[in-house]
């Protein structure tokens, strides 16, 4: 080997060491407003969804991907007070065990009482920059990677139906502080529950996010040339979406995969019992 073929080489070898440096990935399973589905109503063409069926498929993607981070943006009870539902809801979540959850408004539909009970026998992270309940000790941030921060936006149109509890507060100052002292070369991702048109707002109080998961407007969104890039969490878990993040630059490439939540998935046989307990038809 000649002596420019020597310092091509280690050129190369020195390029391709500081481009490694400068990647960080991720992959997010993210879904929002399951909104009390339990079970396929056999509805629709194709019928999708049914929290039992979830339950599988996420069991499936952990196997096939231990490091992705199961992400609810939330609403998963019912947007009116069932509490047969709710309690199964809050069952088999024992099963689903999301890496993060980030509670909405509709999580306060049976009270608070019920709320703070049931966030005590799931075994996760409890994400709310920015709402505060009496009791109840929430994450301000999940840091995915030394380069990726994820915090979350509670908006005050999200109380659309469901009355906000005068316990609940919401702090915008606490977001804020989380949002400045992030500092610019991480990347952002916020989890903002409320309206689309709350949205537009949002993103022009804080142009510094990244990506934002919407949850709460029940949208199918995927604008990944957006800026911030805009993903929906859906509504009544017909679809998950798997989420690729790769950091080049300090900018986010992302792609999404949606998963439809078929027929073809077998329904969690525990999840199966915890419906025929509470008889639900």
């Amino acid at each position: 080997m000649n002596r420019f073929s020597i310092y091509l080489f280690c050129f190369s070898l020195l390029w391709i060491t500081a481009l490694a440096a400068q990647t960080d990935s991720w992959d997010i399973l993210f879904f929002s407003n399951i909104n009390g589905v339990v079970k396929n109503c056999g509805c629709g063409n194709p019928a999708l969804g049914g929290l039992a069926r979830i339950i599988t498929k996420v069991k499936q993607e952990r196997k096939q991907n231990p490091k992705i981070v199961v992400l609810d943006g939330g609403d998963y009870y019912n947007s009116y007070s069932y509490p047969e539902i709710d309690q199964a809801v809050s069952e088999m979540y024992h099963l689903l065990q999301p890496d993060i959850i980030v509670p909405g408004e509709q999580e306060m539909i049976e009270g608070l009482s019920f709320f703070k009970q049931t966030l005590l026998a799931v075994s996760t992270h409890y994400l709310a920059s920015n709402m505060h309940v009496p009791g109840v000790k929430f994450s301000d941030s999940y840091v995915l990677s030394p380069k990726i921060v994820l915090n979350s936006f509670l908006d005050v149109s999200a109380f659309d139906i469901i009355r906000k509890p005068a316990e609940l507060q919401l702090d915008d100052e606490n977001f804020k502080h989380i949002y400045r002292t992030a500092g610019k070369r991480k990347i952002l991702i916020t989890v903002f529950h409320g309206s689309e048109k709350a949205l537009i707002s949002f993103i022009k109080t804080y142009p510094r996010i990244n990506i934002v998961l919407l949850a709460h407007a029940q949208s199918d969104r995927v604008e990944l040339n957006s800026v911030p890039i805009i993903i929906g969490g859906g509504t009544d878990g017909e679809y998950l979406k798997r989420i690729h993040i790769v950091i080049r630059e300090n900018k986010p490439h992302v792609t999404v995969k949606k998963i439809p939540i078929k027929l073809n998935i077998l329904p969690n046989t525990k999840a199966l019992d915890i419906i025929q307990k509470w008889n639900i038809l």
